[in-house]
């Protein structure tokens, strides 16, 4: 499963390992449409759960639209950020991708073939507060991409040519008419469709214009009840660049653990040693995610995030990975270079469907 930033206890990674590859697809059409000879489809979602649902439409001679929201390229939670001429490296949200679905199997053998993806190698475990670290077994492997997360996206759209990219684009409006399924944005017309798929997180579907459009389809079925009581938590990202090695005190080494016991950190990982295959006098580059709870407490826009709680959240976040480390207080380098970045409706805090 590619992993969503904050998976913050063993069992939430055993649990991750068992979970299906391709989720939360839902059809949506009208009682009374009767689909053409030749569906014509929209994937309205994540990345990493509208593509292999456009590619299985792709198998079958079904056209579809996937509408994306990013600004800077395709990848969304698979992006990978590239900072100055060094250059630091980050892979700030999807850490890793494990695998036991066949379908998802047959993606990740392709990426295999053709030298996008390989397994992480390195120590990838749990870390108690204070710096005991316990590696995980090294089944099922862990695949990363061999160069960041961000090119798996674009070896994607290069496998169809049935998928059409609509990026950066909101659809804010969904109405049917005449069997059909008119797409827009404030106003400006997106697209008639056949059907209609989303493969988002529930909130955003809930929250969105359109999904109330379409209530009146959908809110007498099982699917709407479970996605009204799915809950999502957010989640902050710390980026940061070291100067020297970071010193891992009594942990020994390690590339990339769950972190227990610490109200700031769930997660941390070195970029460097993880995408870097050679030694670099490059800053070494971490990815540190929030709990669930320290998202909560300081959860403000995503999109205009304070100046103040960035600096508050950058703070209590370096004080949690020395805590981890089982660091003396203070003695933590001061990094090079530090960005944060709010991920909202990151994980499931409620998975009772």
């Amino acid at each position: 499963m590619l992993k969503n930033p904050l998976q913050e206890t063993t069992e939430d990674h055993r649990m991750a390992t068992r979970e299906g590859q391709l989720s939360r697809k839902h059809s949506l059409k009208s009682k009374s449409c009767s689909l053409h000879p030749s569906p014509v489809t929209r994937v309205w979602g994540l990345l990493v759960e509208a593509w292999p649902c456009a590619l299985s439409l792709d198998k079958r001679g079904v056209k579809s639209s996937v509408f994306d929201t990013g600004n800077h390229g395709l990848g969304g939670r698979m992006g990978t950020r590239m900072i100055g001429p060094q250059p630091l490296i980050f892979d700030h949200a999807a850490q890793f991708s494990t695998v036991n679905d066949s379908r998802f199997c047959e993606l990740v053998d392709g990426w295999l073939e053709r030298g996008l993806v390989r397994p992480w190698e390195g120590a990838i475990g749990e870390l108690e507060v204070g710096g005991q670290f316990t590696p995980f077994p090294s089944s099922p492997p862990k695949y990363i991409g061999v160069n960041r997360m961000r090119p798996l996206a674009d070896s994607l759209l290069a496998q169809t040519s049935m998928v059409s990219v609509v990026r950066p684009c909101w659809i804010s409006n969904l109405e049917p008419f005449n069997g059909m399924w008119h797409l827009s944005k404030n106003e400006k017309p997106r697209g008639q469709f056949d059907v209609v798929i989303f493969a988002h997180n529930a909130p955003s579907c809930n929250d969105s214009k359109m999904c109330k459009s379409v209530t009146w389809f959908i809110w007498l079925t099982q699917i709407a009840r479970q996605m009204k009581r799915l809950e999502l938590s957010s989640v902050w990202a710390l980026l940061a660049a070291f100067e020297d090695p970071l010193l891992l005190g009594s942990a020994s080494t390690f590339e990339g653990t769950f972190v227990k016991g610490v109200d700031s950190v769930s997660w941390m990982a070195n970029n460097s040693a993880k995408l870097l295959s050679s030694q670099s006098d490059a800053p070494q580059c971490w990815t540190f995610f929030s709990t669930a709870a320290y998202g909560k407490r300081n959860k403000v826009p995503q999109e205009n995030i304070p100046t103040a709680t960035a600096e508050k959240v950058k703070t209590g976040m370096l004080e949690g990975v020395e805590a981890a480390l089982g660091l003396p207080k203070s003695s933590l380098q001061k990094p090079v270079y530090t960005q944060v970045q709010l991920w909202q409706d990151s994980t499931f805090t409620d998975m009772t469907l």
